[in-house]
């Protein structure tokens, strides 16, 4: 079976995947993301956020932290980032409503993951942690016994437990970071708040 993709041509298998990603989204309960709407605003959002990929975020984050002269200016360091640099051309190029329209989708997505960051943290710490020392205290013979029995899978899902947290976290600065970069694009222009 010939395909047409893109100005090329391309064999398909007639073999049908193991596992559909329609199949996937219907297991999981989950929507399969859509794709960008056509609106100008969203646009915008794709190629400011292309700019910004978490890695780089981490990357920024130990680069500012192994330099001692930083201080507590860390928008001076922000803005000596080179995506930041990228992003603020781009911004040039927009008018005031677009920017705005752009700081209100930043700040609902800072909102949104700060709320799933909280509720990492007391999913996977808090509650927990809570009922282990409930429980602790109330047999505290047999917590020992089951701590020592199983001590192998209680250091996984702890691992895995402050993985999920710590990349939550991460997730959340990144947000607040993007929040930041769009308002100092404001400020920069001499526009109020």
């Amino acid at each position: 079976m010939m395909v047409k993709f893109q100005g090329k041509e391309r064999i398909m298998s007639r073999q049908k995947p193991l596992a559909s990603k329609s199949i996937m989204y219907r297991l999981t309960g989950v929507a399969p993301p859509g794709p960008i709407p056509e609106r100008p605003v969203w646009q915008h959002w794709e190629a400011l956020h292309r700019l910004f990929p978490t890695w780089r975020f981490l990357g920024s984050i130990l680069w500012t932290w192994s330099r001692p002269h930083s201080g507590f200016d860390a928008l001076r360091q922000m803005r000596m980032n080179r995506s930041v640099v990228r992003g603020m051309v781009l911004l040039d190029q927009l008018d005031t409503q677009m920017l705005d329209d752009l700081i209100a989708l930043a700040r609902t997505n800072a909102e949104r993951q700060g709320y799933l960051a909280r509720t990492i943290l007391i999913a996977y710490v808090s509650i927990p942690f809570s009922v282990g020392a409930l429980v602790a205290q109330v047999a505290p013979l047999a917590t020992q016994q089951v701590l020592l029995s199983y001590a192998s899978a209680w250091g996984g899902g702890l691992a895995g437990a402050g993985v999920a947290v710590v990349a939550r976290l991460i997730l959340d600065a990144q947000a607040r970071q993007f929040v930041a970069f769009l308002e100092m694009a404001r400020i920069e222009r001499g526009e109020p708040a």
